[in-house]
């Protein structure tokens, strides 16, 4: 019996062994993994007065215009980057600029398995980039909707509420080339639809209103339910045509 017992005794600590090797193999695979995950940056294109931009991204030069990455106006393209220092430049469609100068051009640091925003603001002369990490929310158990909002029109600070509320209750005051805090809103059976204004946040007058739809509709695939997702206020004040100022959907994925 002593034997018998030695045997099984030894049988465990065999099983035991293996089991650990097993949780140290999976553990050191899922390292690996997360850290070949590439950066993803999402680019949204608010540069004024309608330029269009073609991405370089190789670091190398001159750019390839007919196969380069195109942004058109109030449009986002989505990237992946494994480098942590990604060289970019960007240029403006038609090319404008004496000699190939590019509207923006610079380094990025990014980070394997982050996400990233992007954005290219002001004319394409004195282009800026405004580039923040993102902290993309979980679902949740509860009918929400992710929305954040970004101020890249230039001209002036704002507000923004829902319709039917006092101005600035949902963003009190969003400066220049700032964004607002992700906010959670609900999106059950019981929300149709969201009307979301912007004011000047001095004078109050209304700048521009964006209407979400649709928002209990469940028949299909539905583009705010457990979604994060942003409202971009670009343009300029009094324009109209391609720097009318407006709010624009900014998806992430």
């Amino acid at each position: 019996m002593q034997i018998i017992h030695h045997h099984f005794m030894n049988a465990g600590r065999m099983a035991m062994v293996c089991l650990l090797l097993t949780v140290i193999t999976a553990g050191c695979s899922k390292s690996t993994l997360n850290e070949d995950n590439p950066a993803t940056l999402v680019l949204f294109n608010a540069l004024e007065n309608g330029v269009s931009v073609r991405a370089n991204l190789s670091g190398k030069h001159p750019i390839t215009y007919l196969t380069a990455l195109e942004i058109r106006p109030r449009n986002r393209a989505l990237i992946y980057s494994k480098q942590a220092n990604q060289p970019a430049s960007f240029f403006s469609v038609p090319d404008t600029l004496p000699a190939s100068i590019p509207v923006w051009s610079g380094d990025l640091k990014l980070e394997k398995g982050k996400t990233y925003s992007m954005f290219l603001v002001n004319g394409n002369k004195g282009a800026e980039n405004v580039l923040m990490e993102e902290n993309i929310p979980a679902p949740g158990k509860d009918s929400l909707t992710y929305l954040r909002f970004a101020n890249m029109s230039s001209a002036q600070p704002v507000s923004i509420n829902i319709k039917g509320n006092p101005l600035g209750s949902l963003v009190s005051q969003l400066n220049f080339k700032e964004t607002s805090a992700m906010l959670q809103l609900p999106a059950d059976r019981s929300v149709a639809s969201y009307i979301f204004e912007v004011h000047d946040a001095t004078t109050g007058n209304l700048l521009a209103a964006y209407t979400a739809n649709n928002i209990n509709v469940y028949t299909q695939s539905n583009p705010y339910l457990f979604k994060t997702w942003s409202l971009v206020f670009t343009g300029k004040p009094g324009a109209t045509g391609a720097n009318l100022q407006q709010l624009t959907v900014l998806r992430y994925f």
